[in-house]
């Protein structure tokens, strides 16, 4: 089992209709895991084959102490010749990762 990572429609930056949304997972200003761009969707959906699975190691404490804000998982929309434009994000604290009993958080 993985973190599976759908949105119901993204939000177009682009000039067209569709955008090339990827996941950018951060803590604390640093950049814990990037999945892949997915072309040209409106309704993007991360799993295995698109890079989505990631381990953060060390002792539950550690976890817990290092991402004491949680997780922000930011939806971007990728950009050949500009910088790549900010879909939304939401954060999911440590404790309901912990806690979740790997059911899905909505």
């Amino acid at each position: 089992n993985g973190l599976s990572i759908s949105l119901n429609k993204s939000k177009s930056k682009n000039k067209g209709a569709t955008s090339d949304p990827y996941v950018v997972v951060h803590s604390n200003g640093n950049i814990l895991h990037k999945t892949k761009v997915i072309p040209r969707t409106i309704r993007p959906n991360w799993g295995l084959r698109t890079g989505a699975l990631f381990v953060l190691s060390g002792t539950l404490e550690e976890l817990f102490i290092n991402h004491p804000s949680g997780l922000v998982f930011e939806v971007r929309d990728f950009d050949t010749y500009s910088d790549d434009d900010s879909l939304g994000a939401v954060v999911v604290p440590m404790h309901d990762l912990f806690f979740s009993g790997r059911r899905r958080l909505e």
